[in-house]
């Protein structure tokens, strides 16, 4: 058997596992079979130019991303929210697979004088970003939260209108 063929039954023998309920990754883009069947909106990762990620500290919260969805609950964008125990960093990136030249992104991250969750955030500490013409994702944006909770707002924009599409804020949350 030459390696083409050798190829196409390991393709054929991963793809029987994968829909027998295995979570081999599937394509290089690292989806698993579930990941496929959950649907586009919650699964699938968004166009991402190389690197931002790497400039977060620290790893990706339990229950993020976020999404900024517009009034009829599509999802326009997601917001990440990354935590560096060691140093008490946050850190948040808002990202979407919508043509970068129609809508502006923003992202804002928010650091609460209170230590436990809830609605109320008295800001102690605040930064944001917006995304450029040729950017599908705005920040990252990073401040020292720890002993604190946290809050983040994503936002998209039309860009022509100015319109505001979605937006989403959280309350004082991930009190480090």
């Amino acid at each position: 058997m030459d390696f083409g063929a050798k190829l196409a039954v390991v393709g054929l023998l991963l793809g029987c596992v994968a829909i027998l309920g295995g979570t081999i990754s599937w394509a290089a883009d690292g989806l698993t079979i579930w990941d496929r069947l959950r649907g586009p909106e919650e699964s699938e990762p968004l166009p991402r130019q190389p690197g931002w990620w790497e400039l977060c500290p620290g790893g990706e919260v339990d229950d993020s991303p976020y999404f900024v969805r517009d009034s009829a609950g599509r999802v326009l964008s997601r917001l990440h929210l990354y935590y560096q125990q060691v140093t008490g960093k946050n850190c948040a990136v808002n990202e979407t697979d919508s043509s970068a030249q129609s809508v502006e992104i923003g992202v804002r991250l928010e650091v609460c004088a209170e230590a436990t969750p809830g609605p109320s955030c008295t800001v102690t500490d605040t930064t944001s970003a917006i995304s450029h013409s040729a950017d599908y994702h705005a920040g990252p944006v990073i401040l020292h939260g720890a002993q604190h909770c946290v809050r983040v707002y994503g936002s998209v924009t039309d860009r022509s209108s100015d319109r505001l599409l979605g937006e989403y804020l959280s309350q004082a949350f991930h009190c480090g």
